[in-house]
C-alpha cells in the first residue's frame, strides 16, 4: 500500500483489533504504537489488503522473512479473511517466521493450522510480555 489513507486506514484496523485482543497489555501502549506504526513500520513493510467494498478489513504486513502484522476486523473473523492473507504472503515468501504473544491463543493455534511450528520463545521488550517465536517452511 502507497496511498496516505490506506496506511490510515490499516493502522486504524491495527489500532482496534489490538486493544480488542490483547487485552492483557495496557491500552496506553497501543496509543503510543499509533504513530510509529504509521509513520515507521507499515510504510516500510510490503504490506497487502483484504477489502469489503473498498473497506479495509483485513491486512498482512512482510519485512523480509519476518510476518510482522497480520490483523482482521472483527466483524470478518472466522470468514477466511486471515488465511487468505497468509496465502497471498506465501505467494511472494518460500518461509516466515513470526512472533506471537503466548496470552493471544487463538492467534496461536491459527499459525498452527497454516502450518507453523514453535521453534521458541522470547519476551516482547516493549511490553514485557512473553512470545511464541513461530516459523513456516514450504507452507502454501
Amino acid at each position: 500500500i502507497h496511498l496516505e489513507s490506506d496506511i490510515i486506514s490499516v493502522v486504524g484496523l491495527w489500532y482496534n483489533v489490538s486493544i480488542e485482543c490483547h487485552d492483557f497489555i495496557d491500552p496506553d501502549y497501543w496509543d503510543q504504537a499509533r504513530d510509529p506504526m504509521q509513520r515507521i513500520y507499515i510504510p516500510h513493510c510490503e504490506t497487502f489488503v483484504a477489502t469489503n467494498k473498498d473497506r479495509i478489513v483485513g491486512f498482512i504486513s512482510l519485512s523480509e522473512h519476518r510476518l510482522e502484522a497480520l490483523f482482521v476486523d472483527r466483524a470478518y473473523q472466522g470468514q477466511g479473511v486471515g488465511s487468505r492473507l497468509l496465502q497471498a504472503a506465501f505467494q511472494v515468501r518460500e518461509s516466515l517466521d513470526l512472533k506471537v504473544y503466548k496470552k493471544n491463543t487463538s492467534a496461536k493455534c491459527f499459525y498452527e493450522h497454516h502450518g507453523f511450528v514453535i521453534t521458541g520463545s522470547s519476551v516482547d521488550e516493549n511490553t514485557g510480555e512473553e512470545e511464541w517465536v513461530m516459523k513456516c517452511d514450504n507452507c502454501s
